[in-house]
């Protein structure tokens, strides 16, 4: 795998868009003694709000098999964005 730092349209493009980080907790439970273990992830969303980043994120983890919890978005700034190149 290659991993290259790379800019979407341009720097401004980037700076004026909104990213939200949200921190969603993956939910498993231990087979053995049914205990609920939370794995908290960081994901990245481009949209126009709080209320849409949220709505995307909803449509995006509809489709896993694993139980999730959002647990925060909060407003960010992104410098670049990583492009990977397999």
């Amino acid at each position: 795998y290659e991993i290259r730092l790379s800019l979407v349209g341009s720097e401004m493009c980037i700076r004026d868009s909104h990213w939200y980080k949200t921190v969603v907790s993956l939910v498993t439970e231990d087979e053995d003694t049914g205990v609920k273990k939370f794995s908290p992830q960081t994901i990245y969303v481009n949209a126009p709000s709080t209320k849409e980043a949220d709505r995307m994120l909803r449509q995006h983890m509809s489709s896993s098999v694993t139980e999730w919890e959002i647990k925060s978005i909060a407003e960010t700034k992104v410098l670049g964005v990583l492009g990977y190149k397999q």
